[in-house]
Protein backbone atom coordinates (compact mmCIF):
# COMPACT_ATOMS: atom_id res chain seq x y z
CA UNK A 1 0.00 0.00 0.00
CA UNK A 2 2.61 2.07 1.01
CA UNK A 3 4.52 2.13 -2.49
CA UNK A 4 1.55 2.45 -4.45
CA UNK A 5 0.40 5.66 -2.60
CA UNK A 6 4.15 6.86 -2.84
CA UNK A 7 3.30 5.93 -7.00
CA UNK A 8 -0.45 7.64 -6.65
CA UNK A 9 0.95 11.18 -5.16
CA UNK A 10 3.90 11.68 -7.00
CA UNK A 11 3.68 14.94 -8.69
CA UNK A 12 1.20 16.04 -6.68
CA UNK A 13 1.02 18.75 -3.53
CA UNK A 14 1.00 15.81 -1.79
CA UNK A 15 4.30 14.59 -2.48
CA UNK A 16 6.56 14.81 0.08
CA UNK A 17 9.20 12.63 1.90
CA UNK A 18 6.41 11.30 3.39
CA UNK A 19 4.47 10.75 1.27
CA UNK A 20 4.86 6.70 1.42
CA UNK A 21 4.27 6.57 5.00
CA UNK A 22 1.31 5.64 7.03
CA UNK A 23 0.18 9.47 8.41
CA UNK A 24 2.27 11.54 11.48
CA UNK A 25 -1.25 13.99 11.77
CA UNK A 26 -4.48 14.35 12.10
CA UNK A 27 -6.58 14.59 9.62
CA UNK A 28 -10.63 15.45 9.10
CA UNK A 29 -13.05 15.00 6.36
CA UNK A 30 -16.06 17.58 5.81
CA UNK A 31 -15.12 20.56 7.92
CA UNK A 32 -16.57 23.75 6.61
CA UNK A 33 -14.70 25.63 9.12
CA UNK A 34 -11.24 24.00 8.60
CA UNK A 35 -11.05 23.10 12.15
CA UNK A 36 -11.45 19.47 13.69
CA UNK A 37 -14.51 20.56 16.13
CA UNK A 38 -16.65 21.24 12.65
CA UNK A 39 -15.88 17.70 10.67
CA UNK A 40 -18.39 15.37 9.79
CA UNK A 41 -15.47 12.54 10.33
CA UNK A 42 -11.87 12.41 12.35
CA UNK A 43 -10.49 9.23 11.83
CA UNK A 44 -8.12 7.39 14.41
CA UNK A 45 -5.52 9.50 15.54
CA UNK A 46 -1.86 9.01 14.15
CA UNK A 47 0.46 6.98 16.06
CA UNK A 48 1.32 3.64 16.79
CA UNK A 49 -2.60 2.73 17.21
CA UNK A 50 -3.38 3.63 14.13
CA UNK A 51 0.23 1.61 12.43
CA UNK A 52 -0.85 -1.67 14.37
CA UNK A 53 -4.50 -1.28 12.91
CA UNK A 54 -3.04 -1.45 9.23
CA UNK A 55 -1.02 -4.41 9.64
CA UNK A 56 -3.74 -5.97 11.27
CA UNK A 57 -6.02 -5.05 8.34
CA UNK A 58 -3.77 -6.29 5.67
CA UNK A 59 -2.95 -9.50 8.27
CA UNK A 60 -6.69 -9.46 8.18
CA UNK A 61 -6.96 -9.95 4.48
CA UNK A 62 -4.32 -12.72 3.81
CA UNK A 63 -6.19 -14.98 5.89
CA UNK A 64 -8.90 -14.80 4.14
CA UNK A 65 -9.77 -17.45 1.19
CA UNK A 66 -12.91 -18.97 1.38
CA UNK A 67 -14.00 -17.44 -2.44
CA UNK A 68 -17.71 -16.95 -1.54
CA UNK A 69 -16.71 -14.54 0.86
CA UNK A 70 -14.62 -12.82 -1.50
CA UNK A 71 -16.74 -9.62 -2.11
CA UNK A 72 -17.49 -9.22 1.21
CA UNK A 73 -13.98 -9.81 2.23
CA UNK A 74 -13.57 -7.09 -0.19
CA UNK A 75 -16.36 -4.83 1.01
CA UNK A 76 -14.93 -5.21 4.83
CA UNK A 77 -11.52 -3.94 3.58
CA UNK A 78 -12.61 -1.05 1.74
CA UNK A 79 -14.67 0.29 4.74
CA UNK A 80 -12.04 -0.54 7.41
CA UNK A 81 -9.59 0.71 4.96
CA UNK A 82 -11.13 4.12 4.38
CA UNK A 83 -12.14 4.90 8.12
CA UNK A 84 -9.10 4.72 9.13
CA UNK A 85 -7.64 7.06 6.21
CA UNK A 86 -4.06 5.51 6.90
CA UNK A 87 -2.22 8.25 4.46
CA UNK A 88 -2.75 12.14 4.85
CA UNK A 89 -3.78 11.61 1.04
CA UNK A 90 -5.48 9.40 -1.58
CA UNK A 91 -6.96 7.08 0.34
CA UNK A 92 -10.19 7.01 -2.14
CA UNK A 93 -7.79 6.35 -4.92
CA UNK A 94 -5.81 3.77 -3.06
CA UNK A 95 -8.47 2.32 -1.72
CA UNK A 96 -10.32 2.00 -5.24
CA UNK A 97 -7.52 0.58 -6.21
CA UNK A 98 -6.75 -1.95 -3.80
CA UNK A 99 -10.43 -2.94 -4.78
CA UNK A 100 -9.27 -4.12 -8.17
CA UNK A 101 -6.13 -5.60 -6.71
CA UNK A 102 -8.15 -7.98 -4.39
CA UNK A 103 -10.46 -8.75 -7.30
CA UNK A 104 -7.31 -10.04 -9.33
CA UNK A 105 -5.87 -12.05 -6.48
CA UNK A 106 -8.63 -13.85 -5.69
CA UNK A 107 -9.49 -14.63 -9.59
CA UNK A 108 -12.42 -12.42 -9.94
CA UNK A 109 -11.11 -10.59 -12.67
CA UNK A 110 -8.14 -12.00 -14.77
CA UNK A 111 -6.96 -8.30 -16.15
CA UNK A 112 -7.34 -4.77 -14.46
CA UNK A 113 -10.38 -4.18 -16.65
CA UNK A 114 -12.67 -1.91 -14.59
CA UNK A 115 -12.37 1.56 -14.53
CA UNK A 116 -12.30 2.58 -11.21
CA UNK A 117 -11.55 6.46 -10.99
CA UNK A 118 -11.43 9.46 -13.75
CA UNK A 119 -7.81 10.09 -11.68
CA UNK A 120 -6.90 6.91 -13.29
CA UNK A 121 -8.20 7.36 -16.62
CA UNK A 122 -6.23 10.74 -16.86
CA UNK A 123 -3.14 8.86 -15.90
Amino acid sequence: MRELQKLLVKGTKSDNPQAWDIRSTQVFIGSPTRRIEDARFAPMPPGRDLDIAVQLLVDWWRSRKEPGLAVLDMAMFHYQFETMHPFTDGNGRIGRLLVLLQMMSRGLLSQPLLSVSPWFERR
